[in-house]
C-alpha cells in the first residue's frame, strides 16, 4: 500500500498570475476544471497512521469535514502547492470504518473519502468501487497480506480476473479485474472475494457498483418505529457529495454521526401518538438529484404470552394461559398434531381488563390425565397473528407422571428387548454384550454420551419380531433410534418424550401403527 497518496486539482499548472491589468491577458491561460486522480484512501487499523497529500492550486481552497478518529491540517490554503496530513486513530473495533471530507474551491466541491479497516482482515486499497461507468474499464485492488489466498467472483459475469501481480512477504500486490459495459437502465452490483487458503473462514469481500448515471441509492425507502423512539440506520450508495434534509416540521428527528460515510443514522424521539414524516437525501450541489425516506411511528404490534412456560399435575384438567396483544384479537393458537393430549377449550377466549397499551385475553386448554406408568411430558402451544403472520410466541406445558424414568438404562433396554420377542431371539452380537455387567458403551448398536450412563443412540439389526414397548419414552437422552427388526403392533405414543430425538430409521419395520 502506498504510504502518500498523490492528488493535484489541476487548474492551471505552473501558471502563476498576478492581480495587475498588465497580467490579466495571462487569464485565459488559467484553467477553472479540478481533477483529483485519488479521490479515496485506504490505512489499516493497527498503529496511528500520518496520510499525506499534495494539493496545487492557483485559487484558495478549503477542507470541510473530519472526526475524532481523523484530524486534518492545514484545511485552508492558497495558490501554491501545500502538504495536507490526515493524521488517523488506531481502529480497535471489528468493523470498517470511513469518513467523506469536502475540497471547496471555485471549481465547485469533490469529495475525499478515507477508510480505516477493521482489526485482523485481509487490507486492500479499497474495498469498494461505487462509481463504475456504463461503458465499463478495469478497477485495480491493491492488497496487502502476507497469506495465500484465491479469489472467486461469485454470480457476476460482468466483472473477470483479468491479472495479478504478486510477490512474497506484507506487501502491495495488485489484482486487476475488468468490468464490462452495460446498456441496463437500472445499477448493478457484485462482490469478488478474497479467500485465505489455509483458512477459509478468513476471508473479505470487494464490492463493485455500476452505474449509467448520478445516483442516491437507499437500501430500504422507510422504516416503522414504535412509540417509545428508536435510532435507525440507513445504508446509503451515491457517487455524489450528499446531504440530509429534515423539514423544520419534524423536529423529532435527529441525524447522529456516523462512523461510515455510507451510512445515515437517524434517532427518532418519543412520542404517544402517531406521527409520520419524510425527509430527503439529496445532491449537495444539486437539490433536484434525491431520494425520500419515510418515518412512521406508531404503537408496535405486540402478540406474546404473559408467561412462555406452565406446569400441571398429572391428573390434567383445565389450564389456562393469558395472551398480551394490541391487534384487535388478529391472532390463533396452534397446538401440534403431536401432543394430542392437549386440546383448545370450547370457551378458547374471554377478554380480561385492558393495560394502558394492551388487550388481556385467557385462554383455556383441556389436559388429559398421565398415566400412572408414565413418565413426564411436555408440549408445545403457538400464538401466531392472522394478519401479520411474523407476530409468534410459544408456550411449554409440562405435565407430571407417575413415574420417574429408569435410572439404569441397562434394564430399560432389557425391556425393550423382551418386548421385540427376547434377546434369546436376537443374533450372536447382542446375547454376549447385552449383559448387565458390561457398561453401555460395550452393548452392540448401543452409543452413549460421554458420561457413559446415557443412551444417545440406538441401532438394533435382528430378524425377531414383537412390539416396541412404551419403555422407548424412557431413553430420554436419545437422538437417534434405528430399528430393523420386523416387528408389529402399536407404535407407542410414549416416544414423544424423545425430545432429543433428531434421526428416526425404522425402514424394515413393517407392520407398526401409531396410535394416541
Amino acid at each position: 500500500m502506498k504510504k502518500t497518496t498523490f492528488f493535484g486539482l489541476l487548474l492551471g499548472g505552473w501558471l502563476a498570475v498576478a492581480c495587475s491589468d498588465t497580467d490579466r491577458t495571462l487569464e485565459k491561460y488559467i484553467s477553472d476544471t479540478v481533477e483529483i486522480t485519488d479521490t479515496e484512501i485506504l490505512v489499516s487499523s493497527a498503529a496511528k497512521n500520518v496520510e499525506s497529500t499534495i494539493i496545487t492550486s492557483d485559487h484558495p481552497w478549503s477542507i470541510e469535514g473530519g472526526s475524532d478518529w481523523c484530524t486534518i491540517s492545514p484545511t485552508t490554503g492558497g495558490p501554491g502547492t501545500t502538504t495536507v496530513q490526515f493524521k488517523l486513530l488506531p481502529n480497535e473495533t471489528y468493523d470498517d470504518r470511513s469518513i467523506t471530507v469536502t475540497l471547496h474551491s471555485s471549481a465547485g466541491d469533490k469529495p475525499l473519502t478515507i477508510y480505516q479497516k477493521k482489526k485482523d482482515a485481509i487490507l486492500f486499497s479499497r474495498d469498494r468501487f461505487d462509481n463504475i461507468p456504463m461503458n465499463g474499464g478495469e478497477i485495480k485492488v491493491e492488497v496487502q497480506t502476507n497469506v495465500a489466498y484465491r479469489v472467486e467472483i461469485p454470480s457476476a459475469s460482468w466483472i473477470t480476473h483479468a491479472s495479478s501481480t504478486r510477490t512474497r512477504g506484507l506487501t502491495a500486490e495488485e489484482e486487476t479485474f475488468a468490468i464490462a459495459s452495460t446498456s441496463n437502465f437500472d445499477s448493478r452490483s457484485g462482490i469478488i472475494v478474497f479467500i485465505n487458503e489455509e483458512n477459509e473462514k478468513h476471508r473479505d469481500t470487494v464490492t463493485v457498483y455500476q452505474v449509467q448515471r448520478d445516483q442516491i441509492i437507499l437500501s430500504a425507502t422507510s422504516a416503522r418505529v414504535p412509540l417509545e423512539g428508536e435510532t435507525i440506520r440507513v445504508p446509503v450508495r451515491s457517487n455524489i457529495v450528499y446531504e440530509v434534509n429534515i423539514p423544520s416540521s419534524l423536529s423529532w428527528i435527529h441525524e447522529e454521526p456516523s462512523s461510515r460515510a455510507d451510512e445515515i443514522v437517524l434517532r427518532v424521539e418519543e412520542s404517544f401518538v402517531d406521527r409520520f414524516g419524510v425527509i430527503t437525501i439529496r445532491d449537495k450541489n444539486n437539490h433536484s438529484l434525491s431520494a425520500s425516506f419515510t418515518i412512521d411511528q406508531q404503537e408496535k404490534e405486540t402478540l406474546k404470552f404473559s408467561n412462555n412456560e406452565g406446569n400441571i399435575a398429572r391428573e390434567g384438567g383445565k389450564f389456562k394461559i393469558i395472551v398480551e396483544e394490541n391487534i384487535s384479537g388478529k391472532f390463533r393458537v396452534v397446538i401440534p398434531e403431536y401432543a394430542t393430549w392437549i386440546r383448545l377449550s370450547a370457551s378458547a377466549s374471554a377478554g380480561l381488563p385492558s393495560t394502558a397499551s394492551l388487550t388481556l385475553n385467557e385462554i383455556w386448554i383441556d389436559v388429559d390425565p398421565n398415566g400412572m406408568d408414565d413418565i413426564a411430558r411436555e408440549g408445545k402451544i403457538f400464538l401466531q397473528g392472522t394478519v401479520n403472520t411474523d407476530l409468534l410466541d410459544i408456550f411449554t406445558l409440562y405435565q407430571a407422571g407417575g413415574r420417574e424414568p429408569e435410572q439404569d438404562e441397562r434394564k430399560t433396554l432389557l425391556k425393550i428387548a423382551e418386548a421385540m420377542g427376547g434377546l434369546a431371539s436376537w443374533t450372536n452380537q447382542y446375547q454376549e454384550t447385552w449383559l448387565v455387567e458390561n457398561p453401555l458403551n460395550k452393548w452392540s448398536g448401543v452409543t452413549t454420551d460421554a458420561s457413559l450412563q446415557h443412551v444417545t443412540g440406538l441401532a438394533v439389526s435382528t430378524t425377531a419380531s414383537g412390539s416396541l414397548p412404551k419403555e422407548i419414552g424412557d431413553l430420554i437422552y436419545l437422538e437417534s433410534l434405528k430399528l430393523y427388526p420386523a416387528m408389529s403392533g402399536p407404535f407407542p405414543p410414549q416416544i414423544a418424550n424423545l425430545k432429543n430425538l433428531q434421526s428416526l430409521d425404522l425402514s424394515l419395520a413393517y407392520s407398526l401403527e401409531l396410535v394416541p
